[in-house]
């Protein structure tokens, strides 16, 4: 329960972060991608050089990014945006089809 109250306050505290950033979507998802060893340097290159700049193209915003403290080497956890809940599958599926 201490949990599910921790991160409930931090989702509240995060909205209010994001109004302040200009965050204009509504709907978010958060992923985590698990580089292979050694390879977190190239994940994090490819999504400096390529899949940010294809995320915002197709309208899919760019919230949040994290490297894990506990993970450095292996952990990316970011927060993407969408206008709503019905747009998610959409821009997902127009990003994923984009070259």
């Amino acid at each position: 329960m201490k949990n599910l109250l921790t991160f409930l306050v931090a989702m509240l505290i995060s909205a209010g972060l994001f109004a302040q950033q200009g965050i204009k979507s509504k709907y978010f998802e958060m992923r985590t991608y698990t580089a292979s060893e050694g390879k977190m340097p190239d994940l994090i290159a490819r999504f400096q050089n390529h899949t940010l700049k294809i995320f915002k193209k197709n309208g899919i915003e760019n919230v949040a990014y994290f490297i894990s403290e506990e993970n450095p080497d292996k952990t990316l956890t970011f927060i993407i945006g969408y206008p709503d809940a019905a747009s998610r599958d959409v821009l997902w599926n127009k990003f994923a089809n984009s070259a």
